[in-house]
């Protein structure tokens, strides 16, 4: 894989687990896959890789080693195999890996999961635990009030139990809890993070007409203007409207953009997916040998699956 131009510290010990990632992760790939998805997935895996392997010598399991080397595995790397981790909560984390007495070599991120899991349910505070009651009154779930108290829960409230809440999104977020019905008693986290990722998802989608109008103003189309703005259109623009866009390639997306001259006022998502298809096409077509030469598979998932990501 290093190989490939723009991949690098992909390592034959882990080529098990980068095989295992591609098959539980078909749709983190584009076809043919871009040099940016091969690197994500290396470290993605490399990271988790080091931290399960950090969470195991911790441990006082059979192939652990109590932490003999001196360096406990922290809050940062253990975010990087299992949800919700909470920062303030690090020193009870390693003391429930300093205690764990049967962890697999290597351990598999459900078993960290759960360690994870059992200190934040032990450590819930009173402030976490009232915002979940607060979502769950104000949604039309079993359990629920439609906000019969009249207090919309707030973005603040969210961002103590989800990640990414976008104060300015408070009154779509606000609405989406309403409409929840099927929430649980209370509500979990993944569930609330859950209302915040589709909202955001929402938000993406609507600013699409922003970025089709700097892309037609880039563009040579007859309503184009050859960017006489200035601002050539960026990969995060392009993204919002199409898929399998690679930041690496956003040089060569303004290029096409730019030589495009039968875009429509304004252009279509299907046109814009056109150019970023082709420029796709033509990136380093050893690519393909990185999918194509691995079968598919109906492997569970493992927890290297787009973490937060996206995101």
């Amino acid at each position: 894989m290093n190989a490939i131009k723009g991949v690098s510290g992909a390592t034959e010990d882990n080529l098990d687990a980068y095989e295992a990632y591609i098959d539980s992760n078909p749709d983190a790939f584009s076809d043919p896959p871009t040099a940016a998805e091969v690197q994500a997935m290396v470290d993605a895996v490399n990271t988790e890789v080091a931290v399960l392997e950090a969470v195991l010598e911790d441990s006082a399991s059979p192939d652990g080693a109590a932490n003999a080397d001196g360096m406990p595995v922290t809050a940062a790397q253990l975010d990087a195999v299992a949800e919700s981790v909470g920062p303030a909560l690090e020193a009870a984390y390693q003391a429930a890996i300093a205690a764990a007495i049967e962890l697999s070599n290597p351990p598999a991120a459900e078993e960290v999961q759960a360690l994870i899991d059992g200190v934040n349910a032990m450590n819930m505070d009173d402030s976490a635990a009232a915002v979940l009651a607060a979502i769950l009154e104000d949604s039309a779930s079993p359990g629920g009030a439609m906000n019969a108290d009249s207090m919309p829960v707030t973005a603040a409230q969210l961002d103590a139990v989800a990640e990414n809440v976008n104060p300015a999104l408070a009154d779509d977020y606000q609405t989406a809890v309403a409409a929840a019905t099927n929430l649980s008693n209370s509500p979990t986290v993944a569930e609330v993070q859950s209302i915040v990722d589709l909202v955001n998802a929402v938000d993406a989608v609507n600013a699409s007409p922003e970025a089709l109008d700097a892309i037609l103003e880039d563009s040579a189309s007859p309503d184009g203007a050859a960017n006489a703005d200035g601002a050539p259109v960026t990969a995060e623009q392009l993204d919002a409207v199409a898929e399998g866009v690679d930041p690496a390639l956003e040089a060569e997306y303004r290029a096409a953009v730019a030589a495009a001259t039968d875009l429509s006022n304004p252009p279509t998502v299907e046109e814009v997916q056109a150019l970023i298809d082709a420029v796709n096409a033509t990136a380093d077509e050893t690519l393909d040998a990185v999918l194509e030469t691995r079968p598919r598979s109906n492997k569970p998932d493992q927890k290297t699956q787009t973490k937060k990501a996206s995101a």
